[in-house]
């Protein structure tokens, strides 16, 4: 059974999530602890605005504009992220999160995410209820209704609690899909302002349908069972290694795309694998399973509140109202792995 990891990290430090299948628990797995980002920029003589400093076995001169204390933030989230780069190679590792404060002292936190390869994610909506479970359990926000920053815009995100207080599961108001080409982006010589629904595509010698749009990030949505796609009835055996990278860096899409190849069982039914840009294969994605959900409603297939099941577990997806503008809803849980602590020597 694969392993899947999240991590949540702020300054200071980060925690690590863990996770073997549909049916295992998230349980906390390791506490990576970094003092050196609780220091005020007084403290860090080494690293004052306009100073060169070391960076991965290179030499970089910091801008003015950046202060010691965000430049130690950034070093801390490439270390990490090289560091779970590593890992994933044996553990199936798949992303870094940080949590951050708010640039809006309305908001609760921020959260920023690294993909496998070290770029970076606009959103990850099973990512944001590991954030949300983590600053409401160790006191950083105490709300039940949290406002949690994200490179895709601010989103609203609720808790439900068991009786001893913990976080069963998460909602998060995902805004609406964003359907023309060019806020996907897609570019494929068709009017710019237009919607990509159900387009042909021949990838790897095979004809496709795909729909595209944005959830904060790129999808392309591909039905693959019978007679809308190649004829492939368990998604066990979709050759998604071979498929998932030629997708994702398609000529049409210039900021490269997750693919969401997905099985219509019913009306309220979706399966699905994801292959997420700059990860690969992983077992579950929320923005993924929201845009599964919007273009099976989109081409009649399913209506527009269902249950996607993906290889790591089942998430709830309502697309809400009854036209385009209407906000995805995604409910699903978030357990703890394991707490642990890592110590990163100064570069």
């Amino acid at each position: 059974m694969r392993k899947s990891l999240i991590v949540a990290a702020h300054r200071g430090g980060a925690f690590i999530f863990e996770s073997f299948g549909p049916k295992s628990e998230w349980k906390l797995r390791h506490h990576l602890d970094h003092p050196e980002g609780r220091l005020r920029d007084s403290e860090i003589d080494e690293d004052r605005p306009g100073s060169v400093v070391s960076d991965g076995g290179g030499m970089r001169a910091m801008p003015n504009e950046e202060r010691a204390t965000e430049h130690v933030a950034m070093r801390f989230a490439r270390e990490i992220a090289a560091l779970l780069r590593r890992e994933r190679l044996d553990n199936g590792l798949e992303r870094l999160i940080l949590i951050a404060p708010p640039s809006d002292p309305a908001n609760d936190c921020r959260m920023e995410m690294y993909n496998a390869d070290g770029s970076r994610g606009g959103m990850c909506g099973n990512g944001i209820r590991c954030v949300a479970r983590h600053v409401y359990e160790r006191g950083i926000a105490r709300s039940e209704e949290l406002r949690i920053e994200t490179d895709a815009g601010v989103k609203a995100v609720g808790l439900e609690l068991d009786r001893d207080g913990s976080v069963r599961s998460v909602q998060v108001d995902m805004g609406p899909p964003r359907l023309l080409r060019r806020d996907v982006p897609l570019v494929d010589g068709e009017d710019p302002g237009s919607m990509a629904i159900d387009l042909p595509i021949t990838v790897a010698g095979r004809d496709f349908r795909l729909t595209a749009l944005s959830m904060g990030n790129p999808h392309a949505v591909v039905r693959v069972d019978a007679p809308h796609g190649p004829g492939i009835e368990t998604l066990e055996r979709l050759p998604i290694d071979e498929w998932g990278p030629l997708f994702e860096r398609h000529e049409w899409f210039p900021e490269r795309t997750n693919t969401e190849f997905i099985i219509v069982r019913s009306r309220r039914e979706i399966d699905m694998r994801v292959w997420e840009r700059g990860s690969g294969e992983t077992l579950a994605c929320g923005t993924g399973a929201c845009a599964a959900l919007v273009a099976a409603s989109l081409a009649g297939w399913c209506d527009r509140e269902a249950r996607v099941r993906l290889r790591g577990g089942e998430l709830e997806i309502a697309w809400e109202g009854d036209g385009l503008e209407g906000t995805v809803i995604l409910r699903g849980p978030a357990e703890e792995v394991f707490e642990g602590r890592l110590l990163l020597s100064p570069s």
